[in-house]
C-alpha cells in the first residue's frame, strides 16, 4: 500500500545491495538508525508469541474435553490444528497495534 502512494520514492534510498543499504543507514543516521523500531518489534513478537504459546495448551484441552476425550498427553491432529490456528488468530489480533507502531517507526 506504501509503495502505491508513492513513499517509495520519498526515501531515495539508491543503494544496489543490503550491504550497501546498511552502509549509508550507518553513516546517515547512525546507531540510533539501525535500533529505530526495535522496542515495538520486540513488543509485537512478545505479545504474538507469549500469547500463542501461553493459551495453546488451555484451548487444546478444552477442545480435547468438547469432543468428549480426557486431558491426555496426545490429541487428534485435527485438534492440535485447529488450536493452533485459534491461538495463531488470537495472538495476530492481539499484535496488530504493535505491528502498525512497529511499521511506522520503521518507515
Amino acid at each position: 500500500r506504501m509503495q502505491l502512494a508513492g513513499v517509495a520514492q520519498l526515501t531515495s534510498c539508491d543503494a544496489q545491495t543490503v550491504l550497501a543499504a546498511g552502509q549509508k543507514l550507518w553513516r546517515h543516521e547512525g546507531l540510533r538508525g539501525l535500533y529505530r523500531g526495535l522496542q515495538p518489534s520486540v513488543l509485537r513478537e512478545l505479545s504474538y508469541s507469549g500469547v500463542r504459546m501461553g493459551l495453546y495448551e488451555p484451548i487444546r484441552e478444552m477442545l480435547v474435553s468438547c469432543k468428549g476425550g480426557s486431558k491426555e498427553k496426545t490429541s487428534p491432529l485435527l485438534i492440535k490444528i485447529a488450536a493452533g490456528a485459534f491461538t495463531g488468530a488470537i495472538g495476530s489480533l492481539l499484535a496488530n497495534p504493535f505491528d502498525l507502531l512497529k511499521v511506522r517507526m520503521q518507515g
